[in-house]
């Protein structure tokens, strides 16, 4: 999951809905030995200029995006 809210929120969302509660803020996407979001569930506080890089990223890996939320056209 990769949202803009805060950390907690999307902690508590996540864990919800039963993706996971291993979040990381969009500061460690940032860190030299980011590889890929491997320990990470969820990503928050994330620009949507960020999002739409990781959406990219992981499409081109060959995986299944899917986007909800304001601005989804």
């Amino acid at each position: 999951m990769i949202t803009g809210d805060g950390l907690l929120t999307a902690q508590t969302i996540a864990k919800k809905i039963g993706i996971g509660d291993c979040a990381c803020s969009s500061e460690s996407l940032n860190e030299p030995n980011w590889t890929d979001g491997k320990g990470c569930e969820v990503y928050a506080e994330v620009l949507p200029e960020v999002k739409y890089k990781l959406v990219q990223k992981y499409q081109q890996a060959g995986l299944t995006v899917g986007m909800t939320g304001d601005g989804v056209k």
